[in-house]
């Protein structure tokens, strides 16, 4: 590891919103500019998101990165550099069952499927018109029997807070026929290709990469990150994070809004120091 290059052969991935980004879509300075130290470091740095590709794409003008990022909650990777997808993983058309039948029973509850494409939203609810509000999305509003049979990276049921775990408890009951869920905000609960997540995926990244997996370094703040925590070598979970999830990080930084990331960075800092003089 040269002097000049102390984060040459690692990995850093970042959740975006509540870890890298504020609840008001705000990138804290400090995140910028340690993110930018590291990759001038020699590091990779990378989103771990569950944002689409534009969506993600749209803070590019705020923080760079220069690794193909795992997007749609490690559905998809995405090359930036290229504006191309590395990888993708579709969930069974079976799925089109369950997303029929939480229509017919939870009227409340909206339903979206994302394509590499757009955004198709086959019910309409007060969460999924916020969802595409706050993050800009282009989006198609259809019905099941119109939009795409099959090419969904994953589907979002998005309802209000009090209401979307009891739909979660229905929809768990219903036979799995190749698919695993996931609640990525206190809205929206996700269904991704079976044995898909942002840990599986990081793994999948870092082989492309040629980086050993000893080498992945990952924050993120809520349920959607636990397996990439898990998969880390070295963890962080911002402050706010929920018990369960600052449980499973190595450390826990600073708030969101101060800048979490730049304090996991310290963070590595002092490990990689450690290391050194061991």
């Amino acid at each position: 590891m040269s002097r000049n290059l102390p984060y040459e052969g690692y990995l850093l991935v970042s959740d975006m919103d509540g870890t890298l980004i504020t609840e008001n879509f705000e990138m804290p300075a400090r995140n910028i500019e340690a993110a930018r130290a590291f990759m001038e470091g020699g590091g990779r740095f990378a989103f771990a998101t569950g944002r689409t590709h534009s969506s993600a794409g749209a803070f590019l003008d705020r923080v760079e990165v220069n690794t193909p990022c795992i997007l749609y909650n490690g559905a998809v990777i995405f090359d930036y550099a290229d504006k191309r997808f590395v990888w993708s993983a579709d969930l069974p058309g079976a799925a089109l069952e369950l997303a029929r039948e939480a229509i017919r029973r939870f009227p409340e509850v909206g339903v979206e499927l994302i394509t590499n494409d757009a955004v198709y939203i086959v019910h309409e609810s007060t969460a999924t018109r916020r969802h595409t509000n706050n993050e800009r999305l282009h989006y198609v509003i259809t019905d099941l029997d119109h939009a795409p049979k099959n090419g969904w990276h994953k589907m979002i049921f998005a309802a209000e807070e009090d209401r979307l775990p009891v739909f979660a408890d229905f929809a768990a009951k219903v036979p799995n026929r190749g698919w695993d869920m996931v609640f990525s905000s206190t809205n929206f609960l996700e269904v991704l290709p079976q044995d898909v997540s942002k840990g599986s995926t990081v793994l999948h990244l870092a082989s492309l990469l040629c980086i050993d997996e000893t080498h992945i370094f990952a924050i993120g703040d809520y349920y959607n990150d636990l397996t990439l925590l898990r998969t880390a070598a070295f963890s962080a979970a911002p402050a706010e994070a929920p018990d369960e999830i600052k449980a499973v990080a190595d450390v826990v930084v600073g708030p969101c809004e101060l800048g979490a990331v730049a304090d996991f960075i310290n963070c590595i800092d002092e490990r990689l120091e450690k290391a050194a003089h061991a």
